[in-house]
């Protein structure tokens, strides 16, 4: 693999991660947040979510999403899912489900409990426990919106 990053030390990481996880990754290739999630999520809520983060200061598409199935059903491992993360660097976390939850609590041995807002290496995380489901009830949209305010904004 020969890796181009015109001298940059953090994006040659960042090719390299995508290069390493391509088939687990969609969305902004330097996004702000990292979106783990167990299986891709549906259109409604990978825009909620890029949504948010232009509402919280980041731009249109500032979301990278991060699947532990990848598109040829290969899975991720707790300890390739925290390679993953790592390599992309993000500003802060949302996790979508309770199974991607326990396995991002395993890579970095913490627990997340689901509809929880945490820290892990200091970046902000959300740990939601079915966004998908969430959307589509009034009153579990505002759990996890409550939650998705705690993130940090942008200043400037």
């Amino acid at each position: 693999m020969k890796i181009s990053a015109n001298g940059n030390m953090c994006e040659a990481t960042l090719v390299s991660t995508w290069s390493l996880f391509g088939e687990h990754l969609t969305g902004e290739r330097c996004g702000i947040f990292v979106v783990v999630s167990s299986v891709l999520l549906d259109g409604e809520a990978r825009d909620a979510l890029n949504s948010t983060a232009k509402t919280f200061g980041y731009g249109q598409a500032a979301c990278t999403f991060a699947q532990v199935q990848g598109a040829h059903d290969t899975n991720l491992d707790a300890a390739a899912l925290r390679l993953l993360v790592e390599g992309l660097d993000p500003y802060c976390i949302v996790v979508t489900d309770a199974a991607a939850g326990q396995m991002l609590g395993e890579a970095y041995r913490t627990q997340l409990a689901p509809n929880s807002a945490a820290r892990i290496m200091g970046r902000s995380v959300v740990a939601l426990d079915s966004f998908e489901s969430q959307l589509k009830s009034a009153q579990d949209k505002q759990v996890a919106w409550a939650l998705l305010k705690t993130l940090p904004r942008c200043e400037g």
